[in-house]
C-alpha cells in the first residue's frame, strides 16, 4: 500500500519516455521555451513531504522562481475553500464506516495500529475514508521535522505578491481515490502495517533518488517494486498529466510561469515533459 500511496502523495513515476533517457538524470528543474512563447517558463519537480534536514532549494530554483510572473501548483494553494471541500469529501458514503470495508481481523489490526503507533482512537475516524489513514501513515514515516517545497514557494508568493494558480481542482485530485475500491485500500493499509520495515526502506530509497535528482533510477525502482502501481498508475499520474497540459499551455502563453508539481509527473511517455515536447515546446534541463 505505502508504495502506491507514496506515488500519489509524493508524486513519482513509472515509465521512461521518448525524450533522451539521459536527460532525465540529475535535473529537477526544466525550462519551457519555443513554440511561440515570448518568455520562457519553468517546471520544478517537488516531493510533497520531506524531512527538514533534507530540504534544500538550490539557488537556480530560487532564481527562476523570482523571474516568473506567476507560480502554479497542482492545486491553487491559496484557495481557502479547499479545507471545507476536503472535509466534506472525507466522509464515507451512505452512512458506512471503516468496519464495513474490513474483515474482522483487519479491523482489529487497524484499531491496534492507530492506538499504538498514531495515538488515535479509531472511533474518531470511523466514518472517514481510508485516505485519512494514508495521510497519518505518511507523516509518520518522517521522524524529523517536516518541510514542504509547496509551502516554501507559496510563502514566497505571498511575500512577493506573486499570483498563484492551480492545474486541477481538489475535487478532481481526491476523486482518484473514489475510483479504487475501499476494500482494496484497506488491504493496502493493513499490508503496510504488517510490512512496516519494508515500507520505511522503500521511502528512504525514494528520498535517496530524489535528492540525487535521479529521475531515471527513481522510475525504474518504482516499476520493479510495485505491482499495484501498474494497475493504478495511469489513474494517479497519466490521466492527470494529460488534463494538465491545456492548463499549462494557457498559463505559459500569458506570462512566464513557475510550475511546481510532484517529480513523478515529469517523466514518461505521458509525463508532462514529454507531452509538452509533443506540443512543440523546447524542454531543457537546468542544472
Amino acid at each position: 500500500m505505502f508504495k502506491i500511496i507514496t506515488v500519489f502523495i509524493i508524486g513519482f513515476c513509472l515509465h521512461i519516455g521518448t525524450l533522451a533517457a539521459q536527460e532525465f538524470n540529475n535535473s529537477l528543474l526544466w525550462k519551457i521555451s519555443g513554440n511561440g512563447l515570448t518568455t520562457p517558463s519553468y517546471i520544478f519537480g517537488t516531493i510533497h513531504m520531506i524531512a527538514q534536514k533534507d530540504f534544500v532549494v538550490q539557488p537556480e530554483v530560487d532564481s527562476v522562481f523570482n523571474l516568473a510572473g506567476k507560480a502554479c501548483f497542482e492545486l491553487k494553494m491559496d484557495d481557502i475553500s479547499m479545507l471545507a471541500t476536503y472535509n466534506k469529501w472525507l466522509t464515507l458514503p451512505d452512512g458506512k464506516t471503516l468496519k464495513d470495508y474490513c474483515t474482522e481481523t483487519e479491523f482489529i489490526q487497524l484499531k491496534q495500529y492507530l492506538q499504538d503507533s498514531l495515538q488515535t482512537d479509531i472511533q474518531t475516524i470511523i466514518n472517514q475514508k481510508p485516505f485519512v489513514i494514508y495521510q497519518m501513515q505518511s507523516t509518520n514515516f518522517i521522524k524529523d521535522e517536516m518541510a514542504s517545497f509547496e509551502l516554501y514557494f507559496v510563502q514566497n508568493c505571498i511575500q512577493k505578491g506573486k499570483p498563484i494558480g492551480g492545474l486541477e481542482k481538489l475535487e478532481t485530485q481526491l476523486a482518484v481515490f473514489d475510483e479504487i475500491p475501499y476494500e482494496e485500500q484497506i488491504d493496502w493499509v493493513v499490508e503496510s502495517i504488517n510490512q512496516s520495515d519494508s515500507s520505511y526502506r522503500y521511502y528512504d530509497t525514494l528520498i535517496h533518488y530524489y535528492l540525487k535528482a535521479d529521475l531515471l533510477n527513481l522510475s525504474r525502482y518504482i516499476k520493479e517494486s510495485d505491482e499495484e502501481f501498474k494497475k493504478y498508475g495511469p489513474l494517479m499520474l497519466d490521466n492527470r498529466n494529460i488534463n494538465w497540459i491545456p492548463v499549462i499551455e494557457e498559463q505559459i502563453k500569458l506570462q512566464s510561469t513557475f510550475i511546481a508539481v510532484g517529480a513523478g509527473h515529469l517523466v514518461g511517455e505521458k509525463g508532462i515533459l514529454q507531452l509538452l515536447h509533443n506540443q512543440g515546446y523546447v524542454i531543457s534541463p537546468i542544472q
